[in-house]
């Protein structure tokens, strides 16, 4: 016998591989290497042994898969432990042998064994067939024209055995679409990476994750804010306004001026008992209608009365019912209430008796300190300020454009409030300022034009789009706007595409086109990105909807088009849900140690959503809230924490979106990272919820689900049986199944993703979340999108995951096979 032994050192001692004449090897692997205190004895085995390969077979019909599994057949009867989970899985499932081998193996020679073992010429000689013919077959993995027509070639899909129940209707789906929607019944995102990493399933991260984090994000600093900041500065300004305008009404001989004083000190009695519960004195002549203020708030009725107090004759109460996160706690529903007051509650510019109101309150506010001597002015201003940078500018007019006229005019005698002529004069300046304000104005005047508030409410674009987006006519065919109009106004070829080719909306209204061209002249000049958070944030979902060509095919569908639009509209729709006080409403008219070390891990490849414009936004919009917390002073040390852990995620998906546009590997450090990040979402939004909880079975609020709603719209045309509330809903989480490119193989992966509803009801009073999760239980929901439809699936076509291909290490190795 010619025998040719090949030697080669390692940290554990000598591999010998023993070639014999008949061309196969015999493997002896380490003889008598000493492990701890137990010599292993050498292990002999031949690979033709374990599982004979024919090397002149016919590959030309074998798919993909069945290749890839057939070359590395060769080097797993050779020992090679994969480094990959599912190749791991699948072959420790296939063949009883591959984890007795591996594990010896790996018990003799370490982590090398990851390494791919030496093979025969022969058997070198079928893997570079077998991989050359892959090559060819990959170069089919897309198929069409380059664009929107590529289909996915799914028989090329490399690890479809991980799932079970893959039906052609999903088969279907994915080629068509390179993804496929999936709704299911958990309450979170991260709950499906969550499941991903324990069933070893690749993950796929959407921009939807992120989008949800950065809204229990955004909805965190907010409240914490407002609870450590805003309430009690509040509850001094409203104090020190009704005090001083008390001490003015008592000694004040003017009657004139105790008149204005008087209705002033009522005024802030109002949100001051409505934020503490305190009532405070108020003259016998208001007592009533004091109360029947308080009352109506409290109630929150969605009828369209007057208020005698404020003396107009419809005035919104069911804006008074805490929605959004200021359900959460007693503390925030009182602050919603007292805050919605002082910004919808106003005084009439072309009223000469509220605009004298309106003037001695910014007289006061000019004048007035708080019980701790502080200026009330100082505080209202960085009050006013800081909802500025998170929200938006002002719409309305406001008290505290009265204070800087009284200024410059050098008012400091509160006997001038009460003169004509200085009265006429403020309201000319007002009618000058009012100029830039006031864009977002009902289209039927049920009351004044120039409304004066305390604080008043603040411009959005959005709401601007939305007003100017909708027939006012009795009946009229489009009857509300719909959230389409603002992409489209924003650049959006699909949403416009949808409003035109599908819902036909052009037809519906003859104002549609020249209303909706007017709105992209408005948005294509728009350049306030950068002067509010919410902005900021719309400016993200612009960058995750922009349309170009990429280097990843996925994006360049129109498929995948529309999933971004479903993404971004339901952001929105947590956008709006989060700035639901502060944001002006459009509206139709006024109104253990021990034991033997486990082999190396598998790696889990996962992928990130290869977006790279919307990961950069969302750190631009992540580093402009760090800054508006640093200019205010607001940077509390939990918040500062939190906005770090989330700009370094989202730093770490851009970095690993820029490698795959670049077709370029991750790590296996980044594939870890992508595998955990169902682990580190859900232990950071938990503590977002409910700071420090141990589990989520401590949380009891609304917040143990995604889904949240928001009222955006108010239809009140008189005496029109179409009119209502126009809402913008979350509901449960989506599975979406994703086709992806990973090292040229094609891997079916999968992720989270936000579902989205728009619906009108006819009721005005209106929904909260919690009412809204109820209707999801009760199944009391609106169909979803019908242009989201085609990419959408029942839950009963949802894969489950082949658990027989997770690959765990067997402690009992070496006691099964009878080793010492």
């Amino acid at each position: 016998m010619v025998v040719s032994c090949h030697q080669s050192k390692n940290q554990s001692g000598t591999n010998l591989l023993v070639s014999n004449p008949d061309n196969s090897t015999l493997r002896l692997v380490n003889a008598g290497i000493n492990n701890g205190d137990t010599v292993l004895p050498p292990l002999h085995f031949k690979p033709d042994s374990l599982e004979h390969i024919d090397f002149n077979q016919n590959l030309s019909k074998k798919t993909v898969p069945e290749l890839r599994y057939l070359r590395n057949l060769v080097f797993a009867r050779n020992g090679q432990l994969f480094h990959e989970s599912y190749l791991r899985g699948y072959f420790s499932e296939k063949y009883k042998w591959y984890d007795s081998i591996t594990t010896m193996i790996w018990m003799r020679v370490g982590d090398k064994i990851e390494n791919e073992p030496e093979i025969s010429t022969e058997e070198k000689n079928f893997v570079e067939k077998v991989d050359n013919l892959i090559k060819e077959k990959q170069k089919q993995n897309y198929i069409g024209n380059q664009g929107n027509s590529m289909q996915v070639a799914t028989e090329n899909i490399v690890n479809l055995a991980k799932y079970k129940n893959v039906t052609p209707e999903l088969l279907d789906k994915l080629g068509k679409n390179h993804f496929a929607v999936i709704p299911d019944k958990v309450p979170q995102l991260f709950n499906v990476y969550e499941e991903n990493s324990y069933n070893n399933i690749p993950s796929f991260v959407t921009s939807d994750l992120y989008l949800q984090l950065f809204h229990m994000y955004f909805t965190y600093v907010l409240r914490t804010i407002e609870k450590e900041k805003f309430i009690p500065v509040l509850e001094q300004i409203t104090l020190a306004m009704y005090q001083n305008s008390k001490q003015i009404a008592s000694s004040s001989v003017d009657p004139k001026i105790k008149k204005l004083a008087e209705y002033n000190q009522v005024f802030y009695a109002i949100p001051y008992e409505l934020l503490t519960k305190k009532k405070l004195p108020v003259p016998k002549l208001y007592n009533e209608m004091y109360n029947s203020e308080i009352a109506n708030i409290s109630n929150a009725s969605g009828d369209y009365g007057g208020s005698s107090f404020l003396d107009i004759d419809y005035f919104p109460y069911s804006l008074f019912k805490p929605r959004g996160y200021y359900t959460r706690e007693e503390v925030l529903q009182r602050y919603f209430r007292a805050m919605m007051w002082i910004q919808t509650a106003c005084f009439c510019r072309d009223s000469k008796e509220q605009l004298k109101n309106a003037t001695f309150a910014a007289y006061v506010l000019n004048k007035a300190k708080d019980n701790k001597g502080s200026a009330v002015y100082d505080e209202y201003t960085t009050f006013y300020k800081t909802i500025s940078f998170f929200v938006g500018e002002p719409d309305d007019l406001s008290i505290f454009d009265i204070t800087n006229i009284l200024k410059k005019k050098g008012i400091t005698d509160v006997s001038k409030i009460a003169d004509d002529k200085m009265i006429g004069e403020i309201s000319d300046r007002l009618a000058e300022i009012v100029m830039t304000k006031n864009k977002i104005v009902p289209k039927i005047k049920l009351t004044c034009t120039d409304k004066i508030n305390f604080m008043p409410r603040r411009y959005l674009f959005d709401n601007e789009i939305l007003q100017e987006m909708v027939d006012t006519a009795i009946n009229a065919q489009r009857a509300f706007p719909k959230g389409l109009d603002i992409f489209a106004s924003m650049g959006n070829k699909t949403a416009n595409d949808i409003l035109f080719n599908m819902h036909r909306d052009d037809k519906k209204w003859d104002k549609f086109i020249p209303n909706l061209d007017r709105m992209k002249k408005m948005m294509n000049t728009f350049d306030k990105w950068d002067i509010s958070i919410y902005n900021k944030w719309f400016d993200c979902l612009q960058g995750l909807t922009e349309q170009g060509k990429s280097d990843v095919t996925l994006l360049n569908t129109e498929s995948w088009n529309k999933k971004s639009l479903n993404t971004a509209l339901a952001s929105w729709a947590e956008l709006k849900h989060d700035v639901i006080l502060y944001s002006k409403e459009p509206s139709t008219a006024e109104a253990g140690e021990g034991g033997m070390a486990e082999p190396p891990p598998a790696i889990i490849k996962g992928y990130v959503e290869p977006n790279v414009a919307f990961w950069k936004k969302m750190i631009d919009v992540i580093d402009l809230t760090d800054n508006v917390l640093k200019k205010f002073n607001l940077q509390f040390e939990e918040v500062s924490n939190y906005s770090k852990q989330l700009k370094d995620q989202v730093s770490f998906m851009l970095s690993a979106s820029i490698k795959e546009n670049k077709h370029e590997s991750l790590t296996d450090k980044e594939y870890n990272y992508i595998e955990s990040i169902g682990g580190e979402i859900d232990n950071m939004t938990l503590h977002i919820v409910l700071e420090h909880a141990d589990g989520w079975f401590q949380v009891s609020s609304p917040d143990t689900t995604v889904s949240v709603i928001a009222d955006v719209y108010l239809r009140n045309v008189p005496k029109c049986p179409k009119n209502g509330v126009l809402y913008e809903a979350v509901g449960r989480v989506n599975n979406i199944y994703v086709v992806v490119d990973i090292e040229g193989y094609l891997y079916l992966t999968r992720g989270a993703a936000l579902s989205y509803y728009e619906f009108t009801k006819p009721e005005l009073d209106r929904l909260t979340d919690e009412e809204w999760q109820n209707n999801i239980v009760k199944g009391k929901i609106p169909p979803i999108p019908d242009w989201y439809e085609e990419f959408t699936l029942p839950l009963k076509y949802k894969p489950a995951s082949n658990e027989k291909l997770n690959y765990f290490f067997q402690y009992n190795l070496m006691g099964r096979l009878g080793l010492p």
